[in-house]
């Protein structure tokens, strides 16, 4: 994906006419509104040479169509380079206890920019203990911890942070624990130049940021 003549190879960009299917209205935060989807024709995997186009996954692990979650970022008509870059670090990461990060589109109706997201059909980690907590296995439990550890190592190994790292922001999808919104914990539209402006005002989940 491109930006002005700024390069974000990692980026994938995924045409506006994409069509996604059963949109369902999951959540609203301060800098996002979050909706469930099926991705119709599922994402790109390679080039198929011998019907000369895209061969594309249209079931996603554990499911009979490719769910995803779409992310519409507010304010984000003039997205920065910066945000971008934050966006671009999920796909630096390979790693089962990070979510995946499909791409980037635009709503047509906003013009808003949307992250497609990899699906976690149990929620995030906090729903899932308020809901089965009493019945969750020590063995269990030990295995979300290992999960989480393993994400967080495989996110300082490529020297990130972050930023807004509790337990809203952490998936459940069967066996696995998945870290999520890696990076996305300021609006789209922070430009550098305001940066120290923002360093005054306080992101993220307040009970989990650092007192400093």
């Amino acid at each position: 994906m491109k930006r002005g003549n700024e390069e974000l190879p990692n980026m994938k960009k995924i045409d506006n006419n994409v069509i996604f299917e059963n949109v369902e209205y999951l959540a609203k935060g301060g800098f996002g509104t979050i909706y469930k989807a099926v991705w119709k024709d599922g994402d790109i995997e390679q080039w198929d040479s011998l019907s000369n186009q895209w061969w594309r996954k249209k079931k996603w692990i554990g499911h009979e169509n490719f769910p995803v979650v779409l992310k519409c970022l507010h304010n984000s008509q003039n997205i920065t380079s910066e945000f971008l870059r934050e966006i671009e670090s999920h796909n630096m990461i390979v790693s089962n206890c990070v979510t995946r990060c499909f791409g980037i589109t635009k709503d047509p109706e906003s013009n808003n920019f949307m992250i497609v997201m990899e699906y976690a059909k149990e929620g995030s980690l906090r729903q899932y203990l308020n809901n089965k907590f009493n019945s969750i296995k020590w063995a269990d439990k030990l295995q979300t911890l290992q999960r989480i550890t393993e994400g967080l190592k495989s996110i300082h190994v490529k020297g990130l942070i972050h930023h807004d790292f509790h337990c809203g922001n952490m998936l459940k999808d069967g066996k696995w624990t998945i870290i999520t919104d890696l990076g996305l914990c300021q609006p789209a539209n922070v430009k550098s130049s305001q940066n120290n402006e923002c360093e005054k005002k306080v992101y993220g989940v307040l009970p989990y940021v650092a007192p400093e």
